[in-house]
């Protein structure tokens, strides 16, 4: 059952939850038995009951074989308790898959309930988990207007109702769940991007290399220092340097955007340089800018020696970054330069063309994400790992902001804070 909590709680929270085409069964008054044949399965198939209050939809090839759906409601006497904390929203009902050997679906299909009330505030689709004796919720999405409690859930047969969690305190973040989160990185953080309440942190206090985080600072102090995108900026060798780095080379002349956008798209290291310097601020100047920054926003934990990230003395907490992160991110170009997923320029003096894709590998996930920064300093260069800031939104269009830092490896720092994300969004609502 641990395989099947765990598959159920990683369920992709962005997937769009719509009402599939296809096949389409209702009963008002008792329970819906449909049987789907081979054709069905390869269109996929909605089955719905109960005077439209409760819908199964199946997408595409979910099954290799026919199989027959049941949709029952459940009586009263027959629900399973209810725990303190909970009120009923919603009818309960039970679903069942018939299949000649039952197990957790490969592929999620999504249950849809109607819901009591005027708004969805505090509710969420919970199953009961009948090895634990257990609600649980499930990553919900509400259609308002329909009064539609929506969500996708791997179990062929499960009982199911909308829940209210009726200790909600409104305006706020509050607990709906209790799923442990564990992650390998050293230090991480989650805060909600509206409020900046910290959902989740560990060891996030702590000052740590930040490695290449550094540039979403970089972008945001050039943007604010007055900086003509439009304008051109001479490459020289100055503007040289190791590790990440965009395609120019010194005598190429180079358009600022292009540069601003090498910056945070690549993580260019000789990119950031020279948009630094496009400013028209010395070295120490800019960088000072860089401190006053973080300064005014209150982030004790935060310092700046440069412009890269290849400066050990690049400090931060995570919970300070997320904090940062959540001022930068607000800015419309910034918004722009960490979701770009591929860039193309050629430099004004030459007719080669140079494109890059950006090392944000979540922005070619599921997740709904709108804003993002990596970073990588490995020990021997005084650095603590790979870091990563990813913001996401989900599709209430509540924000959530992740970060973690000295992770011991840049390609699975990537799963930690995807499930740290889908982890704010199904413990806590908004």
């Amino acid at each position: 059952m641990k395989k099947t909590k765990k598959h159920l709680f990683g369920i992709l929270l962005s997937i769009a939850f719509l009402i599939l085409p296809g096949v389409t069964v209702q009963a008002q008054y008792s329970s819906v038995r449909t049987f789907i044949d081979a054709d069905t399965i390869v269109r996929g198939y909605t089955v719905k009951g109960y005077g439209d209050t409760v819908f199964v939809g199946i997408r595409p090839n979910v099954f290799r074989n026919e199989s027959t759906v049941k949709i029952e409601q459940v009586s009263s006497d027959d629900t399973p308790e209810i725990p303190s904390g909970l009120e009923k929203a919603s009818d309960v009902y039970t679903y069942n898959i018939a299949m000649s050997v039952p197990h957790v679906l490969d592929k999620p299909i999504m249950v849809a309930l109607s819901y009591a009330g005027n708004d969805s505030y505090g509710k969420s689709i919970y199953f009961f988990d009948r090895n634990d004796n257990k609600w649980k919720p499930i990553p919900t999405t509400f259609d308002t207007n329909k009064k539609h409690a929506r969500a996708l859930i791997h179990f062929p047969y499960t009982t199911i109702a909308v829940l209210k969690d009726t200790q909600a305190q409104s305006g706020e973040p509050y607990k709906k769940g209790s799923q442990a989160l564990g992650i390998e990185a050293y230090a991480g953080a989650v805060i909600d991007a509206s409020s900046g309440t910290v959902l989740y942190e560990k060891n996030g206090s702590v000052p740590i290399t930040m490695a290449s985080l550094t540039k979403l600072m970089t972008a945001k102090i050039a943007l604010e220092s007055g900086i003509n995108l439009d304008g051109e900026t001479y490459i020289s060798s100055g503007h040289m340097a190791e590790g990440a780095r965009m395609s120019i080379n010194p005598g190429d002349k180079v358009r600022n955007r292009d540069l601003f956008f090498g910056t945070l798209v690549p993580s260019g290291n000789n990119a950031a340089k020279a948009l630094a310097s496009a400013t028209g601020l010395s070295h120490s100047d800019f960088v000072e800018r860089m401190n006053n920054k973080a300064d005014s926003l209150g982030l004790s934990t935060m310092h700046f020696d440069g412009v890269t990230g290849l400066e050990p003395g690049n400090k931060t907490s995570a919970i300070d970054y997320a904090l940062l992160s959540r001022d930068v991110l607000k800015n419309k170009t910034m918004l722009e330069g960490t979701t770009t997923k591929n860039y193309c320029f050629s430099p004004v003096n030459r007719s080669n063309l140079h494109c890059f894709k950006n090392t944000n590998k979540l922005l070619d996930s599921e997740l709904y994400v709108t804003g993002g920064k990596t970073g990588y300093l490995p020990g021997y260069a005084g650095g603590a790992g790979a870091s990563l800031m990813v913001k996401a939104k989900n599709k209430d269009g509540h924000e959530v902001i992740a970060v973690v830092l000295a992770h011991p490896s840049y390609s699975r720092q990537f799963g930690d804070v995807h499930k740290m994300i889908n982890w704010a969004f199904v413990n806590y609502s908004f």
